[in-house]
């Protein structure tokens, strides 16, 4: 007969090794039994999408049209939330950062992502590593904008106009390496003119500098100034996109006007952080790509100015790579250096 010693250290362990089977199939099962993840169950609650400007200016106020369309789209509320400053490497670097499962969204744009690498300015995040791109949303060409007083009708006569008094020309930039800045000194380096660049605080400064003769030109937005242009309150004389505009029809590229080197743009496009599951990013990519391509979008983008983009994650990555390399070498052949 065994103890009752012997019995109660018996059950001891019987219990110790049903607790321990009891634990491991715990473990074992409750991964069995999660739900498995899929994209049909995503978005469940609202989806933030960061903007890495002020509200109001191009980039916001086409990402809200965007977020608006997604919003119906997905079923879920979609909200914006401004993070400017440092050429929008601030909101990118805190994007990158945000957990990577699809409910953060980050606008990234030319400046943080190819123009703020090419100067050497601090990011705070890796493009290549901490980031996925979902799709490219839309490009801004700039327009070479001069006061209907200057004596300067077209692009050849402002070259010859530079090139009859050096150094004495001016144009105005909205802060410093920004992309009418570099598009200002591409300009210059290809039309070997010696000029001034001024810098004021935002798009509205800059134009109203040109609209007030304080500088004889500037690179625009179409958005920001399409109302002077048809008001006859500027002259445009070039846009810097591969084909014209149906907004500007009348306004030459810069290769028709004969400025090489001079196809330049402001971008946005959207990313997630780069451990995003992969069916997440698929999932808003094609949601994005929805809204992008829809008529209404564009009809509303190519009236302003815009051109849409909406392409695969793939393609947008060798995108950005290409602008990458080509801001580099505009910044390379320039001398731009990045603000102290």
């Amino acid at each position: 007969m065994p103890s009752s010693r012997n019995l109660k250290d018996g059950g001891r362990m019987d219990r110790r090794r049903a607790l321990s089977s009891l634990l491991i199939f715990g473990v074992g099962s409750g991964a069995c039994l999660r739900p498995v993840w899929s994209a049909d169950t995503f978005p469940s609650r609202p989806v933030r999408i960061i903007v890495t400007s002020s509200a109001g200016g191009v980039q916001d106020v086409n990402v809200r049209r965007v977020a608006e369309r997604l919003a119906r789209s997905l079923g879920q509320p979609v909200v914006i939330d401004n993070r400017p400053g440092a050429s929008g490497t601030i909101g990118t670097a805190l994007g990158s950062k945000a957990p990577a499962d699809g409910y953060t969204i980050t606008t990234g744009t030319s400046s943080a992502l190819a123009v703020a690498p090419a100067v050497g300015q601090p990011l705070g995040f890796d493009p290549d590593n901490d980031l996925q791109p979902i799709t490219l949303g839309f490009l801004v060409p700039l327009v070479l904008l001069v006061n209907p007083a200057l004596r300067a009708s077209n692009v050849q006569e402002l070259i010859a106009m530079a090139k009859s008094r050096p150094g004495q020309l001016a144009y105005s930039v909205t802060g410093h390496a920004g992309t009418n800045h570099v598009a200002g000194e591409m300009f210059r380096h290809s039309a070997d003119i010696a000029v001034l660049h001024v810098p004021y605080k935002g798009d509205a400064e800059a134009l109203v500098a040109v609209l007030g003769e304080e500088v004889q030109f500037t690179f625009g937005f179409p958005t920001s100034c399409l109302s002077q242009i048809r008001a006859g309150k500027l002259r445009a004389l070039l846009v810097t996109a591969k084909r014209r505009l149906p907004a500007l029809p009348n306004v030459p590229t810069s290769a028709e006007a004969g400025v090489s080197d001079l196809e330049i743009y402001a971008w946005a496009g959207f990313f997630v952080p780069r451990t995003t599951p992969a069916a997440v990013t698929a999932r808003l990519n094609d949601e994005f790509v929805k809204v992008l391509h829809g008529a209404e979008f564009r009809a509303l983008a190519e009236q302003e100015g815009l051109i849409v983009g909406g392409d695969s994650p793939e393609e947008f990555r060798a995108f950005i790579a290409a602008e990458r390399a080509k801001f580099s070498r505009i910044v390379r052949v320039t001398g731009i250096k990045r603000a102290e």
